[in-house]
């Protein structure tokens, strides 16, 4: 699979065709599993909105030229800059599971410099916040505004591998903007390309193959093109199995 492929214009689309494919043809033969799945995250020059509660760094995001943008959401330890940040979802071949990933961001380009950024705020419980206050809840301050330390430390999450209807999913988190809080220097990265290497899976939870499941898959992952390209293999004729003129 080629990273950055165009996504279909729609889940609803990208169903119909997979269904299609798979009418044409009963059997087929499964092609060799690809050592790994490549996906390549763009991301537009973002721009800074300031206010009074400090100033915000806005970035959208496509799989590929072209495709459709979304504006990404923020985030931050409690006490450190609130930045952007991205889901990636990336859809495994069937029968394989995530060996491991390498993931290759571009270099980073500046955006600004003496930036008031915004701080995330602390969390706290229900019963915290019913008492007005209390202790924070989960995480602490981080140190990291304060020392001047970069932020996000790594571009790049990885949070391990997912089922959704017995086929593997791998999920990171992916930071395309990072900042020095102790100068407010601001830069990002305008593309982010993500490997995942293959191996063979275990016997996976066992999913039966419901309507709509190929569906649900495509709205979930950022590589639905794979679901397609996998319908066209199995409608492929085994090979020798053509039929001959009498």
């Amino acid at each position: 699979m080629t990273g950055g492929a165009a996504r279909p214009r729609g889940a609803l689309g990208l169903a119909l065709a997979v269904a299609a494919a798979l009418a044409a043809g009963a059997g087929g033969v499964a092609s060799a599993a690809p050592a790994s799945v490549r996906v390549v995250y763009r991301f537009d020059a973002p721009r800074v909105e300031r206010g009074k509660g400090g100033d915000r760094v806005r970035i959208t995001s496509r799989i590929a030229a072209g495709g459709k943008a979304e504006e990404l959401p923020a985030w931050g330890e409690p006490g450190a800059p609130v930045l952007p940040r991205r889901r990636a979802c990336i859809l495994l071949p069937e029968g394989t599971t995530a060996a491991g990933v390498v993931v290759r961001p571009s270099p980073p380009v500046a955006v600004a410099r003496n930036l008031r950024l915004a701080l995330a705020a602390e969390e706290h419980a229900p019963a915290d916040r019913a008492q007005g206050g209390g202790r924070a809840f989960v995480r602490g301050a981080s140190p990291g505004a304060a020392a001047g330390a970069a932020v996000p430390e790594r571009t790049w999450t990885y949070h391990g591998v997912g089922w959704k209807h017995g086929r593997a999913v791998a999920l990171l988190g992916l930071r395309p903007v990072g900042c020095d809080a102790s100068t407010g220097a601001v830069d990002y990265r305008s593309s982010i390309e993500v490997e995942v290497l293959l191996r063979p899976a275990p016997a996976p939870p066992r999913a039966p193959r419901l309507p709509g499941r190929d569906l649900e898959l495509a709205s979930l992952v950022d590589n639905p093109e794979l679901l397609l390209l996998e319908a066209r293999t199995a409608a492929l004729p085994a090979a020798g199995g053509g039929v001959g003129r009498g």
